[in-house]
């Protein structure tokens, strides 16, 4: 299976699904884009998760994995952003998001950064989810949105967080969105935010210069 996933997520970079644009350092944001902003058009973009996101959606959470633009239901879509840049506090995620035909759709979430050693009943999986319909309000057959998520500000999920920042040290990003809901692409934009500090420190002196 690992071998397989490098290989549609080496086949998605040659097309073209996965979009790199500016420049780390240079003050302007840096984005990245999985799947194509193409309004669902076929054919899908293959979604690349990590080896271990991809084994918990295929057998724990019983699911097969979802392209973007694929429009079966009850698959849920992965994918693992990686080498996230360096220097940026702020990151904001944008997907647009269709609503199959199923009928349960309205329980379908939004989840970000996996955890691997998550304890059933009493560790989450994820770093943080919410339901759609917590965000946009009703989500139902034919709903479609854009939402876009600063992942150093989120909206309260069920466990009271409201950021993922601190578990990005490893430079990647989990999002996966379960399980009847359509995707058409996601998107990070990481930003460089001016930050007060103590210039009278070295550490002060340091981040006045980066």
């Amino acid at each position: 299976m690992k071998r397989g996933l490098l290989l549609l997520c080496l086949l998605a970079f040659a097309a073209g699904a996965t979009q790199v644009s500016g420049q780390v350092g240079s003050g302007r944001p840096f984005v990245t884009t999985a799947g194509v902003d193409d309004c669902f058009a076929l054919p899908t973009e293959p979604a690349c998760p990590s080896a271990e996101l991809a084994t918990f959606i295929l057998n724990v959470l019983g699911k097969p994995l979802r392209a973007f633009d694929e429009g079966d239901g009850n698959k849920t879509l992965g994918h693992t952003f990686n080498d996230l840049p360096d220097g940026y506090n702020e990151i904001w995620v944008t997907m647009r998001l269709k609503a199959s035909g199923d009928p349960l759709t309205y329980n379908d979430t939004v989840n970000f950064e996996f955890n691997p050693d998550w304890i059933p009943g009493e560790v989450s999986a994820w770093g943080w989810g919410l339901y759609i319909s917590s965000i946009v309000g009703w989500w139902g057959p034919g709903s479609e949105t854009t939402i876009t998520l600063n992942l150093a500000d989120l909206p309260p999920d069920p466990r009271g967080r409201t950021s993922v920042m601190n578990l990005l040290e490893d430079g990647m990003l989990d999002v996966c969105v379960d399980d009847d809901t359509i995707v058409d692409y996601i998107m990070l934009t990481s930003c460089e935010v001016p930050v007060d500090v103590n210039a009278e420190t070295w550490g002060g002196v340091k981040a006045l210069y980066r």
